[in-house]
């Protein structure tokens, strides 16, 4: 609030305030007049971009002799109060296809928190759309989903952000992916005349081709559907091998998958570390 402790007009000449994640909301217009012993209120919002402290300024000019320029301090904190996954994959799916995968918040605090706001950025946001009804209060200590669901359009590895907003909760961003695929036959494994050894498999799998094989994409899918591995290869004669390394791969079942042309052969492998 300014207030005029004067016997004389109290002109306002310049509202200045930084940095720009601090903003006044309902200041009239400058200049604006204060009668003597009147005053005029003002709201101060601040919109933190990360997690912390802000520090920031309001100087108010005006026609006061004695002090026409006058400089208040202020002050913010940002705080965080629940948390979610930095990243979610949607694993592949065939154009016109779609799937569904929820990112589960957890509310840290001792407080509700409600998610005013769930959007999709991004290169390739109209492949993603958001599922879950808006605003969804999370009670203190407790867990809620925000679900999101995949539908390419164009084959390819695509992605995009989800922009969670809450008011009295923070902001946060996950990064979503997935990736598009041609749709096209599952072929039988042992028709195909392809087969994965060791199986179950530890440092490595290695994966023969009974026919020659046109260049292919070999990805690693977990049970989720999320893939956890991927690799390119070029065209293979009959006869030859290819050998994927299972890397930090941790112990469980999967599915690999090779897609070469309009096939899709899918081998269900299982990895003990």
């Amino acid at each position: 609030m300014i207030k005029n402790t004067g016997n004389a007009p109290l002109t306002i000449t310049a509202l200045n305030i930084a940095p720009s994640e601090f903003s006044v909301s309902n200041a009239p217009a400058v200049p604006f007049e204060i009668a003597p012993g009147g005053d005029q209120s003002l709201t101060l919002v601040a919109t933190p971009t990360r997690i912390g402290a802000l520090n920031g300024t309001l100087t108010i000019s005006s026609n006061a002799t004695q002090t026409p320029q006058v400089t208040v301090a202020l002050s913010a904190a940002y705080v965080q109060r629940y948390t979610a996954a930095a990243s979610q994959d949607f694993g592949v799916t065939e154009t016109g296809k779609s799937v569904e995968k929820c990112i589960t918040l957890t509310n840290s605090s001792a407080q509700a928190v409600t998610i005013d706001q769930a959007s999709v950025l991004g290169a390739n946001a109209s492949d993603f759309s958001v599922v879950t009804t808006l605003p969804l209060t999370i009670a203190a200590g407790a867990t809620a989903d925000v679900c999101v669901k995949f539908a390419p359009a164009t084959v390819g590895n695509r992605s995009a952000q989800l922009a969670l907003r809450s008011a009295n909760g923070g902001n946060t961003t996950v990064n979503l992916s997935g990736t598009a695929e041609t749709p096209g036959g599952v072929v039988d494994a042992a028709e195909y005349g392809l087969t994965v050894g060791p199986n179950p498999a530890r440092e490595s799998v290695e994966i023969r081709f009974g026919r020659s094989t046109a260049s292919m994409q070999i990805s690693l899918v977990d049970a989720s559907g999320s893939t956890v591995g991927t690799m390119s290869h070029d065209a293979v004669d009959a006869g030859a091998s290819v050998r994927m390394m299972l890397g930090n791969v941790a112990s469980g079942s999967y599915m690999l998958t090779v897609r070469t042309g309009t096939d899709v052969i899918v081998v269900p492998v299982s990895i003990v570390k």
